[in-house]
C-alpha cells in the first residue's frame, strides 16, 4: 500500500506520541481525505507526527485478489501502519484516529499495538448491520441504484465492497463488547446517531477517560463531494484534546531519525512513484511507469474533477493509469491545490471547484513532465 508521513513540525517542541489516521471507505474516504491532511498540519503544529494510508483495493494501495480481503486483512494493515509509524517518527507512544468504519477498525485493532495512549472516534461505525442499511442508501444516492436484499455488491461511490468484507461487516458489533482500545478516548459524536454517544458510555464504563464532543459539520462534509467542507470545530478540539494528551505523557528524548526517500510501489505490469512537486513540494502527485522502463507513446496527464482525490471516483484514474503502464505508457496524477493531499494555494478561493486557481497547478504539472522526461503530452480529465 502507500502511506502519507506528515512529520512534526520541526520548529515546535516534539511530542512523544505520533498520530495513525485510520480511514473510512468508499464515498466517506473521499469526502475525509482533504480533512485527513488538514488535521495532519494542525497536529504538526503542536509537534505531533502522523501517518495515513490507503486499505487494500483502495485509493493508490495495491488490489488484492478479492477472495483474501476481509475486515482481518485491512485491521493487520493498521499494525503495520503503526510499526512504520513508529519507525518514522522515532517515538513508541500512537494515538489512533479514526472516522466511520475506520473508527471501528481502529478499537479492534489497539490491542494488538503497543503503546496506544488514545484513541479518536469520528462518526464511528458501533453497528455493522446499520452501516450497510447507511451504505445501501448512500448506494442509491451516489450510484441511482437501488440496493437489492440478499445482495453483497454495494457500490458507493464508484468503490464495490468486497464481498468479504461485506460479511465481516455485518457481524460487527463495536457496543457489545469493545474493551477499552486506549487509556484516554475522544468521540465526535452525531446528534442523530444514537450510537455515537453510546459508545462513549460504554468505553467509560470501561474507565477511559473520555471526552465526548458534537460532530458540528458532519452533514456537510459528505453530504455532496463537490461541496464538501472540513469541519474545523471538531478538528480544533481533537487537536487540543491530542495536546493535552501528549502533555501527560513522558517527554521526548530522542531526535526523529532521518526521512527515508519514497520507495516505489510495484504492481503488475508498472511502477508507482508517490512524489511532491512545483513551487515548495506543494502538490502531491504519482508516477506510473511502465515496470519494464519502455516507454512507447507519449505521456499523459491526468486531471481530476476538482475535490476527488487523484485515484478518482471509483479508482477510476489509479486504474485507467496502471492500464496505460502495461500498454509502456508514463502518467502523472496529482491532487490539485486544496485537494486531497495538496495544500492549498495562497490566495486562492476556499472551494476551488471550476477555480482559476487550478491552471496554475496543472502548468506545474506540465513543466515537471518536460523536465522529467521531454516528449509529447497528453492531457486527460
Amino acid at each position: 500500500t502507500v502511506g502519507l508521513y506528515h512529520p512534526a513540525d520541526p520548529a515546535r517542541t516534539l511530542a512523544p506520541a505520533a498520530a495513525l489516521f485510520v480511514s473510512p471507505w468508499g464515498y466517506e474516504e473521499l469526502c475525509v481525505r482533504k480533512t485527513w491532511r488538514v488535521l495532519a498540519e494542525e497536529l504538526a503544529g503542536i509537534g505531533i507526527a502522523s501517518l495515513r494510508f490507503d486499505y487494500s483495493n483502495t485509493g493508490d494501495a495495491l488490489d488484492r485478489a478479492e477472495e483474501g480481503l476481509s475486515l482481518d486483512s485491512w485491521r493487520a494493515l493498521i499494525g503495520e501502519a503503526a510499526a512504520q509509524l513508529k519507525a518514522l517518527s522515532g517515538v513508541e507512544k500512537i494515538i489512533l484516529i479514526g472516522h466511520g468504519l475506520g473508527a471501528a477498525l481502529a478499537a479492534q485493532a489497539a490491542g494488538g499495538i503497543t503503546g496506544v495512549e488514545g484513541f479518536a472516534a469520528l462518526a464511528p461505525v458501533t453497528s455493522g448491520r446499520s452501516y450497510l442499511r447507511e451504505l445501501s442508501v448512500w448506494s442509491m444516492i451516489t450510484e441511482g441504484k437501488k440496493h437489492v436484499s440478499g445482495d453483497t455488491g454495494f457500490t458507493v461511490g464508484g468503490l464495490t465492497l468486497p464481498k468479504g468484507v461485506h460479511d465481516d461487516i455485518r457481524d460487527l458489533k463495536l457496543l457489545h463488547n469493545p474493551g477499552l482500545p486506549a487509556p484516554a478516548c475522544f468521540v465526535a459524536a452525531r446528534a442523530d446517531r444514537p450510537g455515537d454517544a453510546e459508545l462513549a458510555s460504554t468505553l467509560q464504563a470501561a474507565g477511559g477517560r473520555i471526552e465526548t464532543v458534537e460532530y458540528e459539520g458532519y452533514d456537510q462534509l459528505v453530504g455532496r463531494l463537490t461541496f464538501s467542507r472540513t469541519p474545523m470545530a471538531v478538528i480544533e478540539r481533537l487537536t487540543a484534546w491530542a495536546r493535552s494528551l501528549a502533555g501527560r505523557l513522558p517527554q521526548r528524548s530522542v531526535m526523529p531519525p532521518p526521512l527515508p526517500a519514497a520507495q516505489p510501489l510495484s504492481g503488475e505490469g508498472f511502477t508507482e512513484t508517490p512524489f511532491r512537486f512545483g513551487e515548495n513540494n506543494r502538490l502531491y502527485g504519482i508516477l506510473c511507469e511502465p515496470a519494464d522502463g519502455v516507454r512507447k507513446g507519449a505521456m499523459v496527464l491526468m486531471l481530476t474533477t476538482a475535490y476527488e482525490r487523484m485515484s478518482g471516483w471509483g479508482r477510476v484514474a489509479a486504474i485507467t493509469a496502471r492500464q496505460l503502464a502495461k500498454a509502456g505508457i508514463p502518467s502523472l496524477r496529482f491532487d490539485a491545490a486544496n485537494a486531497a493531499d495538496s495544500p492549498p494555494l495562497p490566495g486562492a478561493p476556499e472551494q476551488i471547484s471550476y477555480s482559476d486557481a487550478q491552471y496554475h497547478d496543472v502548468e506545474e504539472a506540465l513543466d515537471y513532465l518536460e523536465d522529467w522526461r521531454p516528449g509529447h503530452i497528453v492531457v486527460a480529465g
